[in-house]
């Protein structure tokens, strides 16, 4: 959102991601190294982070160590996933953080 201009800031990442097997597999092994877990989840309760997991959760509201990561399967009010990434653009930013 900052990117276009938003001056509103979450302080989280929104994304939307596509369910399926191989789409899982992958967003298992990109993020395991960050030790997703659900956000205010009791630290003590265990969690499982693996391809079951990612393909059951259609809303995601997670803490990892790079900071909260959001996504929906199946947003509402905007296309689905594969016909939004089929118009996506990519884009470069930079911004001062301090």
């Amino acid at each position: 959102m900052i990117a276009h201009g938003s001056t509103r800031n979450t302080f989280d990442t929104d994304i939307s991601i596509a369910r399926g097997r191989e789409n899982a597999v992958r967003i298992v092994r990109a993020l395991a190294p960050l030790k997703p877990r659900p956000r205010d989840f009791p630290p003590d309760l265990p969690f499982v982070w693996d391809e079951t997991t990612v393909r059951s959760m259609s809303i995601a509201t997670l803490t990892t160590t790079a900071g909260y990561l959001d996504w929906l399967t199946e947003p509402e009010g905007v296309d689905p996933f594969a016909k939004g990434f089929s118009r996506a653009r990519s884009m470069e930013t930079s911004w001062d953080s301090r």
